[in-house]
């Protein structure tokens, strides 16, 4: 697998189309001078009652899915490649969406944002579980 492809797990209400400008919207400015396809997809494994449960799993409370991959070599610059899916990630979460990646370069992503889901921390910042 190449290891700048990403996937992000969206947790959302929103409809794809209304998700997918707010992604092309957030990838101009996270993406400026790099050629980068990003892709969303409804999740199959989405479970609507895995966003009242403890813990978070971000895969089955996921709506959508994101496919992030470069479409020309970055392999000399991946470190800018790797914080644009972290500002992208930033830019998507602004509004109260919960935004983890999958990917290589977790580490960074959860360094730069703040987040994102790991088994001994699961729990994305500000979610509350209903009673």
């Amino acid at each position: 697998m190449d290891p700048l492809f990403c996937e992000l797990y969206i947790d959302t209400g929103e409809e794809i189309e209304e998700l997918e400008k707010a992604v092309e919207r957030a990838s101009e400015h996270a993406f400026a001078d790099m050629s980068v396809e990003i892709v969303v997809y409804r999740n199959d494994d989405f479970d609507a009652s895995a966003r009242e449960r403890y813990p978070y799993s971000s895969i089955e409370a996921s709506q959508y899915f994101a496919e992030v991959a470069p479409q020309t070599d970055l392999s000399e610059q991946p470190k800018q490649y790797q914080l644009g899916v972290a500002r992208l990630i930033e830019a998507l979460r602004e509004p109260g969406r919960f935004v983890s990646a999958s990917c290589d370069f977790e580490d960074l992503i959860a360094a730069e944002t703040g987040w994102n889901w790991t088994r001994d921390q699961p729990e994305p910042p500000g979610r509350v579980v209903k009673a």
